[in-house]
C-alpha cells in the first residue's frame, strides 16, 4: 500500500493515469491526503486554462467561435469573451462539486467534501482535454462525443473514491450527470449570451 501514497504525481502523470489506467489511478487518488485547494490549483485550474489557451489559438486561426459556432467579433471582444468564458468554466466546475456534495448528503453517504472534489475534478479530465482540442481546432467538434468518457471515469470513481455501491452509486451518478448536463448547457448559453451583457455594460463596443 505504500506505493499508493508515494510522492504526489505531476499533472501529466495524473492525466495519463486517469485516461490509460483509471482503476489503478482512482485507487491512488483515494489513498492520497490532498485538500480541495491543492487539487484545484495543481490540476483543475491548469486543465481549464488549456481550454482558454485553445480558445485563443482557435480564434486566431479559425476566427472567433464557440465549439465551431462562428461569432462576429473583433479582437478586443474575442479576448474579453475568452477570459469571461474561463471564469464561467471555473464557476461551473465549483457548482458541480457543490452539487456532488449535496447529493452525497441526501443519499446519506459518508463521503466527504474532499472526496466529492476528487471525483468531480479527475472525472472531468477527458472533458477538459476534448474541449481544449475542439476550442483550438473547431472542425474537430465531432470529438465532443468523447465527453462520455467522463461518465465512465465517474462510475469507477464513485465506487473507488466515494465508496458507494449498488443503487446508491447509480442514484448518485445519475443525479450528478443530469445536474452536470444542466450546468454545462447553462455554461454554453452564458458564453453565447455574454457579449450582449458586456455591450450593455460598455465593456466592449
Amino acid at each position: 500500500m505504500a506505493s499508493l501514497v508515494a510522492a504526489e504525481p505531476t499533472l501529466l502523470t495524473r492525466v495519463a493515469g486517469m485516461l490509460l489506467h483509471p482503476h489503478r489511478e482512482w485507487a491512488i487518488v483515494a489513498a492520497e491526503d490532498s485538500d480541495a485547494r491543492n487539487i484545484f490549483m495543481r490540476y483543475a485550474l491548469p486543465l481549464i486554462a488549456t481550454v482558454t489557451v485553445g480558445g485563443f489559438i482557435g480564434a486566431a486561426v479559425y476566427g472567433p467561435n464557440v465549439l465551431g459556432i462562428p461569432l462576429a467579433l473583433g479582437t478586443a471582444e474575442t479576448i474579453v469573451g475568452v477570459l469571461v468564458s474561463f471564469v464561467l468554466m471555473v464557476v461551473t466546475y465549483h457548482a458541480m462539486v457543490m452539487l456532488s456534495d449535496s447529493v452525497v448528503a441526501k443519499l446519506g453517504s459518508e463521503a466527504t467534501f474532499t472526496q466529492s472534489f476528487k471525483l468531480v475534478t479527475y472525472s472531468c479530465t477527458p472533458t477538459w482535454l476534448i474541449l481544449a482540442v475542439v476550442a483550438m481546432v473547431p472542425p474537430l467538434r465531432f470529438l465532443m462525443v468523447g465527453v462520455f468518457w467522463t461518465t465512465w471515469l465517474a462510475w469507477i470513481g464513485t465506487h473507488v473514491v466515494m465508496g458507494m455501491q449498488g443503487r446508491q452509486a447509480v442514484r448518485y451518478l445519475v443525479t450528478l450527470l443530469i445536474g452536470s448536463a444542466v450546468l454545462y448547457s447553462l455554461l454554453l448559453f452564458l458564453i453565447l449570451m455574454q457579449f450582449n451583457v458586456l455591450r450593455s455594460m460598455g465593456i466592449i463596443a
